[in-house]
């Protein structure tokens, strides 16, 4: 079961188990994902001819030195791929394009525009006392203990 649901899907996220029924007797629709990949990350995404099943790699047209000046990785994947489709495809940020489906655009879109918020406050004095995040502690002050 887990390799049937395993092919359809990407990572380790196997769904609520009414869906997986379903999705084992064949009747899960699957959402095509398209992204474009820019160099030098084209080049890596050529390289892996085996991350999907059903995945399509095209090339875009090459330059002068024979470089392509894209790869168009395309991927029809359940629903809750989603997420981790996402999280492999933000690895890849400021060398990558999502293209389909719009609801996986609009996610990419929020979360490159949430990230450049991050740089663009306008309080970026190193003395900024609030953050969205919890401060990095060092080794030294890690409530575990001390570091070995």
């Amino acid at each position: 079961m887990w390799q049937s649901l395993n092919s359809d899907g990407w990572g380790l996220y196997l769904g609520e188990p009414e869906a997986q029924q379903t999705e084992l007797a064949g009747q899960l629709p699957l959402t095509e994902f398209k992204v474009r990949f820019y160099p030098p990350v084209a080049a890596f995404i050529l390289e892996g001819d085996r991350r999907h099943p059903r995945q399509r790699i095209r090339c875009g047209p090459q330059d002068q030195q024979g470089q392509v000046s894209y790869v168009d990785y395309t991927v029809p994947l359940p629903d809750r791929s989603f997420n981790e489709f996402s999280r492999w495809v933000n690895r890849f940020l400021g060398h990558v394009q999502v293209l389909a489906p719009p609801s996986l655009v609009t996610a990419h879109r929020d979360a490159i525009t949430a990230q450049m918020a991050l740089y663009k406050s306008e309080n970026t004095s190193k003395e900024k006392t609030s953050s969205p995040h919890p401060p990095i502690r060092s080794p030294k002050s890690s409530p575990y203990g001390q570091a070995k």
